[in-house]
């Protein structure tokens, strides 16, 4: 995927904006630039582990409800946003939905009834097949 993305940065010009960009020498920008990258990591590898040790349904509702918290405390915080009934209203629209969306998502999933793998068998998310055990016999532990 980085050799389309890089080619197509290229025949578009934008590797040249960047190369040209003057706040390159800049400390300031250069430190700034370098923790976002970092915490662009961090933040990465933290959804990594949460997916890890957790579900799949933990890092999505632990997504949902940093996206709630991002789209409140931004109002609030930053001095930018402008309130207006329409555009406050239409945030509250598109949470509302965001939350519908998640809800639905994960209700729609099959009751364990018509799963075929039954709870007995699962432990810590790792399928247990029954495979019939060999028991030695005397032949089989004989020397040749």
């Amino acid at each position: 995927m980085i050799l389309p993305s890089a080619l197509l940065c290229y025949v578009t010009g934008d590797i040249d904006r960047v190369l040209e960009y003057p706040h390159w020498k800049d400390g300031w920008f250069l430190a700034q630039f370098l923790s976002s990258c970092v915490m662009g990591f961090i933040l990465m590898y933290s959804i990594m582990l949460c997916t890890h040790y957790n579900s799949a349904l933990t890092t999505t509702i632990v997504g949902v409800l940093k996206n709630l918290s991002v789209t409140y405390i931004g109002m609030m915080v930053g001095g930018d946003y402008v309130f207006s009934i329409i555009n406050f209203t239409g945030l509250n629209i598109s949470v509302a939905g965001s939350l519908f969306y998640t809800y639905t998502t994960f209700i729609e999933k099959k009751p364990d009834s018509e799963n075929p793998i039954s709870k007995s068998e699962t432990v810590n998310s790792v399928t247990h097949l029954s495979v019939p055990r060999s028991v030695p016999t005397e032949k089989s532990t004989q020397i040749i």
